[in-house]
């Protein structure tokens, strides 16, 4: 600004300089007029044509005439210079106001980074403790698994005794025990009937998990629970033991036939045992489909022992006259139904 006001100053003390050089002139051409006409000439004057005269006055009008476009155009580039650093000095700010709001992203974002290389050393460490404790609940697994697979084939091999027996159903715990034996087995047959490839079961005892023993042993336990007659009484006068029978009766239904044959096996040496009771052949009695389950275990089953201890039970279930010839009329209604198929 303060140059602009500078050069404007310039501009007018030129223009003073050539208005007083033409008043100059001009005097000094009036003064040659009157010597020329009083035939005297002063020696400080020099004689100058008249061509040269109106070629001064043509030059000083031209000047006269160019100095305002002069000035107007000086003027024009000053306000253009001047809105030229208008729009500088707003750039420089908005470059300064833009320069500042990307600082403060890159702080923003250096302070992201940094969290989030927090939060992956966080996550890391949890999932190295996430992975140790799913190692050591493998390992507790195991060892429950390995203690409980050994606890129950000692039970298993203690209750094999009758006395044994007795002294077990005597304690206070055995509606516990029942019900753990039911959700169990439960449990071990929806995961058995979940694997994809049922043919890799292994055939060998010595191959089976340990989770296996287990639960061929707590079946085991209350087979030979129910081989007894204090047993075989004790489970049909408990709610807790007619409902492991239900669980036996849906687990004969739906474990498959490769992987879970020993349990079936065991499963309906205990029915039959149940069957022996009084009691306890009502109640199966009472089971609308126990005749189409075991004809259909005889008719699908692989093991021969399955099928053995399927025609067992139904034949004890038809040792009863009173209720031999309503099975013998389900039996009947089964075979029809398999004939028209």
């Amino acid at each position: 600004m303060a140059a602009e006001t500078q050069n404007l100053e310039n501009v007018r003390k030129m223009l003073a300089i050539v208005k007083q050089n033409f008043s100059l002139l001009e005097n000094d051409v009036d003064e040659l007029k009157q010597l020329s006409h009083s035939g005297t000439l002063d020696p400080s004057f020099c004689i100058v044509k008249k061509a040269d005269v109106e070629k001064i006055r043509r030059e000083t009008n031209l000047m006269k005439k160019m100095i305002p476009r002069i000035l107007q155009d000086g003027i024009a580039c000053q306000q253009a210079n001047l809105s030229t650093q208008r729009d500088l000095q707003l750039a420089q700010c908005q470059n300064e106001n833009n320069f500042q709001e990307i600082q403060q992203w890159k702080e923003s974002y250096e302070s992201m980074i940094a969290e989030r290389d927090q939060h992956r050393q966080e996550c890391l460490h949890l999932q190295k403790d996430l992975n140790e404790t799913a190692q050591e609940l493998t390992q507790q697994s195991e060892y429950c698994a390995s203690m409980g697979a050994a606890c129950a084939t000692l039970l298993w091999r203690v209750s094999r005794c009758e006395e044994s027996i007795q002294a077990i159903l005597s304690g206070s715990k055995v509606e516990q025990f029942l019900a753990l034996v039911s959700s169990t087995l439960l449990s071990y047959v929806t995961a058995c009937a979940t694997k994809t490839d049922p043919a890799n079961a292994p055939s060998d005892p010595e191959d089976l998990s340990e989770e296996t023993h287990f639960v061929l042993a707590l079946s085991g336990v209350v087979t030979n629970i129910a081989a007894s007659s204090f047993g075989r009484n004790f489970l049909m006068s408990n709610e807790h033991g007619k409902h492991l029978v239900d669980a036996y009766l849906k687990i004969l239904a739906e474990a498959p036939d490769d992987e879970c044959a020993d349990l079936k096996i065991l499963l309906l040496m205990c029915l039959y045992n149940i069957s022996i009771n009084m009691k306890g052949l009502k109640y199966l009695q009472s089971q609308p489909d126990i005749i189409s389950l075991m004809t259909w275990m005889v008719r699908e089953s692989k093991r021969n022992e399955v099928r053995q201890h399927s025609l067992r039970i139904i034949q004890s279930l038809l040792s009863d006259e009173n209720c031999a010839n309503s099975l013998l009329k389900q039996a009947a209604v089964l075979l029809d139904d398999n004939l028209m198929k």
